[in-house]
């Protein structure tokens, strides 16, 4: 990289990688997570965080969250029940990335991905960060349950 270049952090991609790279940095900062966050679960996290409204229906499903009166749950419809939720091909890139630049490592057990924080001690001070950590806290502790109880708290919600 040439001092001339200049990178403009506030691009998705660049903010996308930082929100995915939080994301496993929280989840194995949990001591649930601390040998590694399943690839699916970490995913399913990011795609919740991105989409307010179905992490409102999911927490609401699992009694997390009281039900609100809101016109974008009215005048929006989402494309869950195609099951958009369970593409993690795009996250899995990303991933894919933070591995070859050291951030992240990852592990095979059992047929299953499991990704492992490099810096667990990682703290960002943003209103942005704070917002995705505390839907990260609501989030977790529902994370033992399986996937597919996981995603029918979505369908259902």
């Amino acid at each position: 990289m040439s001092a001339a270049e200049v990178f403009d952090y506030r691009d998705e991609f660049y903010l996308k990688t930082f929100r995915r790279w939080y994301v496993i940095k929280l989840l194995c900062s949990n001591k649930k997570f601390v040998a590694g966050v399943p690839l699916q679960k970490a995913g399913f996290v990011d795609f919740l965080i991105c989409n307010p409204l179905i992490l409102r229906k999911f927490l609401m499903h699992f009694d997390k969250a009281a039900p609100s009166l809101n016109l974008d749950d009215l005048l929006y419809k989402d494309n869950i029940d195609s099951d958009g939720g369970q593409d993690i091909t795009d996250f899995s890139r990303t991933c894919t990335l933070l591995i070859s630049q050291g951030h992240i490592k990852f592990m095979r057990q059992e047929g299953e991905i499991f990704l492992v924080s490099n810096d667990v001690d990682f703290s960002v001070a943003s209103e942005l960060a704070n917002r995705w950590k505390k839907e990260i806290d609501l989030i977790q502790p529902l994370l033992g349950k399986s996937l597919a109880v996981l995603s029918t708290g979505i369908l259902r919600g």
